[in-house]
């Protein structure tokens, strides 16, 4: 007669890797699983939104501050607002738009409790400026520079999501609270004000 386990038919065997598991799990989760999830008080779910996206609201960050360390305060301060905020989200709505929202308003914040304007943004795609050789690519980012000096700070915020992350005009206007039009309107007439600089 057997004993142990055969006896009541439990197949013994070893512990699976449950860590590695997981984190596939969460890389293979939806932006909207995640938020709910985040949403509910898990903390393992919002740092997986963290690592998604943390690249992002940084270049974001930079592209408005052309600093590394504003960047990776505002970058910080933003998550810290997601993390508290992130059980009023509508998680039926895209995940990106609200993250690179909360990113840009925290730049702002953080310049006008300083009095400092938002500096500029280098730019090169889809934008006037460009040219061939490490040496022209220097100058154009020089020249271009100066001409994002001469937009408003709507303009430059359209500009970097469009010119630098290719958001879409939709993306835009959720993110910046404005409609998709207004958004394409700003895009053209900086991109004009830019080449009429740059010519």
């Amino acid at each position: 007669m057997s004993t142990g386990s055969e006896s009541i038919g439990i197949s013994v065997r070893r512990p699976r890797d449950t860590s590695a598991m997981t984190s596939a799990a969460l890389e293979s989760c939806s932006d909207e699983r995640l938020a709910k999830e985040a949403a509910g008080g898990s903390r393992t779910h919002f740092d997986q939104v963290v690592r998604r996206y943390s690249d992002l609201l940084y270049r974001v960050c930079y592209h408005m501050t052309n600093s590394n360390y504003e960047a990776e305060e505002a970058t910080q301060e933003a998550f810290l607002k997601a993390f508290r905020f992130i059980d009023g989200f509508d998680c039926s709505k895209p995940l990106r738009p609200w993250l690179v929202r909360i990113a840009v308003n925290t730049v702002r914040s953080r310049f006008r409790a300083r009095s400092r304007r938002v500096e500029e943004v280098v730019i090169s795609h889809d934008l006037p400026g460009g040219g061939n050789g490490p040496e022209s690519a220097t100058a154009a980012k020089i020249d271009l520079e100066r001409a994002l000096k001469t937009l408003g700070r709507t303009q430059r915020e359209v500009v970097v999501l469009r010119g630098i992350e290719e958001f879409t005009f939709p993306e835009i206007g959720e993110v910046l609270g404005m409609p998709e039009a207004t958004a394409r309107t700003i895009f053209h007439r900086a991109k004009k004000a830019l080449e009429s600089e740059l010519s």
